[in-house]
């Protein structure tokens, strides 16, 4: 057992890989997790500049931006920390560091799938939420969105909020984020050379096949829809699937993790230079 795991050894090759991860990642993490801090100082300048107000980016403004932060730590950070261990030279190294696959397989997901995510999103939303907390023209803070949106809930039947309401919230997608981290992550382990393109060129032709797959699935709900022209939203969604639609990406999100996890272990086991 001490050969797969050891405790001492596995908490000293993880201080190893994490200080080697923040070399690698460290400049372009802060860039990324403090972009709401620079988009804030932008939109006043330029407030300032243009109409002598000033004024905070709205919550929506600061949602997208903090969504396309998200994106660009998904591709990137994977190849940049680990991308280098299907090079021949560093790879072989990384190979003879005295401790197990098993070891350095838990490390890897640690690292990028719970310490880096946990970190950007505290860090992020911390961020946020200490600007709005000072500046009052920026509105509530991104942690709020999804009370600002059940502001309308009026206007939305109650079969649809409780299909979607527990989307609303930015926190129900960090399993979103987890999951498309370790699939880039078994990307950047898979492929020598271009990881990200090739990457999302694999997942572009695995959509093509599920959609393909799922295209019967959603003729059935279509033909549904045209033979019930008089069925309403809030029987549509009381009556089909998208009744558990928060259910339904949950089951999803899991299944993506542990089947990306298992990938990534393989790929560790029979890695070779």
């Amino acid at each position: 057992m001490k050969d797969i795991f050891n405790i001492k050894r596995f908490g000293k090759y993880l201080a190893s890989d994490f200080r080697a991860s923040v070399s690698r990642f460290g400049l372009s993490f802060l860039l990324v997790s403090l972009m709401g801090l620079v988009i804030y100082a932008g939109t006043i300048i330029m407030g300032l500049m243009l109409n002598g107000t000033w004024e905070g980016p709205s919550i929506y403004f600061r949602t997208a931006t903090f969504a396309i932060c998200i994106a660009v730590l998904v591709l990137t950070m994977p190849a940049k920390i680990y991308g280098h261990i299907t090079e021949k030279r560093a790879g072989s190294t990384w190979l003879m560091i005295p401790a197990s696959i098993f070891e350095k397989f838990l490390s890897m997901i640690l690292i990028c799938g719970i310490i880096v995510p946990a970190l950007f999103t505290c860090v992020y939303l911390g961020t946020d939420a200490l600007l709005c907390a000072l500046d009052h023209t920026c509105g509530s803070s991104i942690c709020h969105i999804g009370k600002d949106i059940a502001g309308y809930r009026s206007e939305i039947p109650e079969e649809v909020m409780s299909a979607v309401g527990g989307l609303m919230n930015p926190l129900s997608y960090i399993d979103d984020m987890i999951g498309s981290i370790l699939i880039f992550l078994l990307g950047a382990i898979c492929f020598k050379n271009a990881k990200v393109v090739k990457t999302i060129l694999f997942l572009i032709v695995l959509s093509m096949a599920l959609s393909i797959i799922g295209t019967p699935f959603m003729y059935s709900y279509m033909e549904t829809l045209a033979n019930n022209p008089a069925m309403t939203l809030e029987e549509f969604f009381s009556d089909s699937w998208l009744g558990n639609l928060s259910l339904i990406d949950t089951v999803n999100d899991i299944a993506v993790i542990v089947i990306a996890t298992a990938g990534i272990f393989f790929r560790l086991k029979t890695i070779k230079h």
